[in-house]
């Protein structure tokens, strides 16, 4: 009889194929109004840029966009702020960030995290 563990001797699969995780910091305030600048970006600089089209409302856009996002999720820096993902595309992710009163919170700080798959199949 063997003294290895079952489990560690099984192989372990996964359906996704290919996933990249993006993990950005941006400082709300050095993103300029409808202008990408990377200072903006206090890290993830390296894997897209960020545009900001109104008060709250920013897109992070990916240099290598994958088959398909697993997920987006972002969590506010500021304090009493809620963060939304909007629309999200193969190469795009938008959040929106409020105060508590849902206003548009501008110059806001956070976090986002994106999973991109390379496979468009779960399979």
């Amino acid at each position: 009889m063997s003294s290895e563990h079952p489990m560690m001797t099984r192989e372990i699969r996964t359906t996704e194929r290919g996933v990249r995780i993006l993990l950005i910091e941006v400082d709300g305030s050095l993103v300029a109004g409808g202008t990408a600048v990377l200072t903006g970006l206090v890290s993830g600089s390296l894997h897209g840029t960020i545009t900001e089209s109104g008060d709250g409302d920013y897109t992070y856009n990916i240099n290598v966009p994958g088959q398909r996002i697993l997920s987006a999720m972002a969590t506010s820096k500021t304090a009493n702020a809620n963060m939304t993902i909007g629309t999200v595309t193969t190469s795009t992710v938008q959040v929106l960030q409020t105060d508590l009163a849902a206003a548009a919170l501008a110059d806001g700080d956070f976090y986002l995290q994106i999973a991109v798959s390379s496979a468009g199949d779960a399979t």
